[in-house]
């Protein structure tokens, strides 16, 4: 399993940014604007996220690329997995991601199957289970970042026994929030041989794609894919801490994350069901 890494840095190295939403609103993804974005920033043989925040962006996004025409990119044949979308021609894969709201705050869980969905407000440990049943990889994100997640993992560090990565640096999380994530990756990372570390750009626009991501050692994507073993390849990279992180921060894109979240955060407050795009188009009657 997850035979699709080689150790070292000769050559070339696998770009890797998990977090991505792509947008602050939900809406079906240009498929050619997503392969060409992500070959601009991040390059041949890179793995990205689109990550679902109660929606279903990244299920259109797969049914979308499956409809793709020849003429946009070359050779515009796309191979899908049980949970990512792979273009051979570009050596780029889109990973399904969820961020599903916990009691305590937010968790990353990307691979998890597609049309799969995780079930929201229930306990971060009832959360870490429920993804780690459907081999989803587990990633604590801005621990302390308009979250209590933090918190609840100190109060029961052996939580973490159940988590694949801290997110050590997220693009819209600030300084002093990332800082803390870090130290407390430091603290129990020793103990931990499995617990890894990321870095991600939380991306919520085009521009943001990219602006932070982790650094492995090349990952045979081709070979991977045709083992539909993606997340046991992810998984085994994160967990030999063989990795380096570029790390940036997005003043504007917090600025417009906030913006977004401040009315949902609003009218859920109100007992109201905030609209998050096009139900129809996203396919949400089908969750």
């Amino acid at each position: 399993m997850g035979g699709g890494t080689s150790t070292g840095y000769a050559g070339k190295a696998t770009k890797v940014d998990l977090q991505n939403h792509w947008t602050t609103k939900s809406r079906v993804l240009n498929p050619l604007h997503v392969f060409t974005t992500i070959d601009r920033k991040l390059r041949y043989g890179s793995i990205v996220g689109i990550v679902n925040f109660d929606d279903r962006r990244y299920e259109a996004f797969e049914e979308k690329a499956g409809e793709m025409h020849p003429l946009g990119i070359k050779n515009s044949i796309v191979k899908t997995t049980s949970n990512a979308v792979y273009h051979p021609t570009s050596n780029i894969l889109v990973l399904k991601g969820e961020e599903i709201t916990t009691e305590q705050g937010d968790l990353l869980v990307m691979g998890t199957p597609s049309g799969h969905h995780l079930t929201p407000k229930k306990s971060l440990d009832y959360s870490l289970d429920e993804a780690r049943e459907v081999e989803g990889l587990t990633i604590i994100t801005t621990p302390y970042f308009k979250s209590q997640v933090g918190k609840k993992l100190e109060e029961k560090p052996d939580l973490l026994t159940k988590v694949d990565a801290i997110e050590i640096h997220n693009g819209l999380a600030g300084k002093r929030a990332n800082t803390k994530a870090l130290k407390l990756y430091e603290k129990y990372a020793p103990e931990l041989q499995n617990l890894g570390a990321l870095a991600s750009s939380d991306g919520h626009s085009a521009r943001e794609v990219g602006s932070s991501y982790t650094e492995f050692p090349w990952i045979n994507l081709e070979e991977t894919v045709e083992r539909d073993e993606v997340v046991p390849t992810l998984r085994k990279a994160i967990s030999e801490r063989n990795s380096r992180h570029h790390k940036q921060y997005s003043l504007w894109g917090a600025i417009e994350h906030t913006a977004i979240l401040l009315p949902i955060i609003a009218m859920t407050t109100l007992g109201k069901k905030p609209n998050r795009g096009d139900p129809e188009a996203l396919h949400e009657k089908d969750r």
